[in-house]
């Protein structure tokens, strides 16, 4: 995968999570752009939950449906440490952990 591709696809999921649903949509155009096969049974239940705003789940099942959609994209070619958030319960949206990122080999 290059790395244009890769910067899509962070980019891509990094501003699902950052706004305030969750979007089925953006991981199947992901999906499709890196070739990966997901796990059946937890796409079927991310699916579940498309167009459901952040605020009405529960703050484990937020960072349970992050933890599952990074896992999708997990790979060799891919590294998504870049997408580091957690769930902030109070703005009821993810946020950035990590402040300094790589883009296309260079430090952000």
């Amino acid at each position: 995968m290059d790395e244009f591709t890769k910067e899509v696809v962070i980019t891509a999921l990094k501003n699902m999570f950052k706004s305030t649903y969750f979007s089925i949509c953006t991981i199947d155009k992901c999906l499709k752009l890196t070739s990966f096969v997901p796990d059946a049974h937890d796409y079927e239940a991310l699916s579940a939950l498309h167009c459901i705003n952040w605020m009405n789940m529960s703050p484990e099942l937020c960072q349970e449906a992050f933890n599952k959609t990074v896992s999708m994209f997990q790979s060799e070619s891919l590294d998504l440490g870049l997408l580091d958030m957690l769930f902030d319960e109070k703005k009821g949206r993810f946020e950035i952990k990590q402040t300094k990122r790589r883009v296309f080999g260079l430090l952000k």
